[in-house]
């Protein structure tokens, strides 16, 4: 093999290698959402925090609350439109 097809193949893998060290990497399509389950306080109450993008039945499966219990606790009338997110 003379000099210059050495240097081209040297070159073309070098150039590959790059091009796969570097390439970009897609991100997760649904990236994982993590929920810390609340634990009671001295009188066994639970008090939950609700956060953005929370629902009522992420509420509920977090802490065992049913959701009519959610409703009238928040007074969410009866034509309150509950959406689920599962």
């Amino acid at each position: 093999m003379n000099a210059k097809r050495f240097f081209l193949v040297v070159t073309a893998m070098l150039l590959v290698g790059l091009l796969v060290t570097f390439a970009p990497v897609a991100a997760s399509p649904n990236p994982q959402v993590f929920y810390q389950t609340p634990t009671a306080d001295a009188d066994g109450r639970i008090f939950y925090v609700v956060r953005e993008g929370d629902s009522c039945t992420t509420i509920f499966l977090l802490t065992g609350v049913p959701i009519e219990t959610l409703r009238e606790l928040n007074n969410l009338g009866a034509a309150t439109k509950i959406l689920t997110k599962l």
